[in-house]
């Protein structure tokens, strides 16, 4: 049972996030009008706004994953998921973009998507092997 609830906890998860996600892409402009009228700093945010609601899909994702290891009691596995992810990955990654390709603040969230789909992945598949290795368990008992 604990693969089914998993499960639908995952696809609540990135179905919520993913109405979130549509909802910024759909609304950008009106959302940045309810903070600003500068056209100029709109035109800076509306791609941030964008990269954000892309971001969000794979948070919720992970969210879900790290909960459900934590849920199992690995959580070393989600510590490391998540050092490795912002440390080794987003960060680093979104230095370089920001300063040497000059993206500046996009750079930055480009770096930090690229963490979280890199945990999203990571928490993914280590959950995937510890269902499978379950489901022989008690398959053969």
């Amino acid at each position: 049972y604990i693969n089914s609830y998993s499960l639908v906890c995952s696809f609540i998860s990135f179905s919520f996030m993913f109405l979130c996600a549509v909802f910024l892409f759909v609304f950008n402009e009106q959302i940045v009008g309810l903070y600003t009228s500068d056209v100029r700093l709109a035109e800076i945010i509306i791609p941030i706004i964008y990269i954000a609601a892309v971001y969000q899909v794979f948070d919720g994702l992970q969210i879900a994953f790290s909960g459900i290891l934590k849920g199992l009691k690995k959580t070393k596995l989600v510590t490391v998921a998540i050092l490795c992810g912002y440390w080794l990955f987003g960060l680093p990654l979104g230095g370089f973009l920001a300063y040497k390709f000059k993206m500046e603040l996009m750079g930055f969230w480009v770096g930090l998507g690229v963490a979280i789909f890199i945990m999203g992945v990571f928490m993914g598949t280590a959950l995937y092997f510890m269902f499978q290795k379950l489901r022989k368990e008690y398959t053969t008992v």
